[in-house]
């Protein structure tokens, strides 16, 4: 048998031990998934439109308007938002990306909002800046120039929880760049 027959064995044994794992030690990937279709319709239907997040994903500055009844949802104490997101919402990251790139002098503020009550395991100096890290890494990912990002972190005691989630724990303003910040 040749090298490149070796290799590509190698490749189909490392993607069939991979997905035999997943399937097999990935506690809660499937489940989540599998469980949705089992549930009524109706009940479906009525989990969405209840889902009213605290901070929307809505962002103006007098010449654009961006405003979707969704937003990043967070667990407690997690910096990283729960995925997937919906598609109203990678929409709007795309469609805050055409105004970014056309409009090279604004920039989005990301706000993570965080509670005392909730533990910090987070090298940041406080969870809501990295939840706001976490929503600007995939600002990033999603083509915003990471230029016209900046992120901050803001204690908010009274962030909206349903159940063991914390709805849209960010929030966001777009504003200009100062004179002396223009390249």
């Amino acid at each position: 048998m040749s090298n490149k027959n070796l290799y590509l064995l190698g490749i189909v044994a490392v993607i069939a031990i991979g997905t035999w794992m997943y399937l097999n030690l990935c506690s809660g990937c499937l489940n989540e998934a599998s469980q949705e279709p089992q549930q009524l319709e109706d009940s479906a239907v009525l989990k969405q439109e209840s889902k009213d997040p605290a901070y929307p994903f809505a962002l103006s500055d007098g010449n654009f308007t961006l405003n979707i009844n969704d937003n990043f949802d967070f667990h407690p104490s997690s910096p990283s938002f729960l995925m997937p997101i919906s598609k109203d919402l990678k929409d709007g990251v795309e469609t805050l990306r055409n105004y970014l790139i056309a409009n090279d002098s604004s920039v989005v503020n990301i706000i993570g909002h965080f509670s005392l009550k909730e533990e910090n395991n987070t090298s940041y100096p406080n969870l809501g800046l990295a939840r706001a890290q976490s929503v600007k890494n995939h600002f990033i990912i999603s083509g915003i120039p990471s230029d016209q990002i900046k992120v901050l972190g803001q204690q908010d005691e009274e962030m909206e929880k349903q159940g063991n989630v914390y709805l849209g724990a960010v929030s966001y303003a777009l504003i200009q760049k100062k004179e002396q910040e223009k390249p």
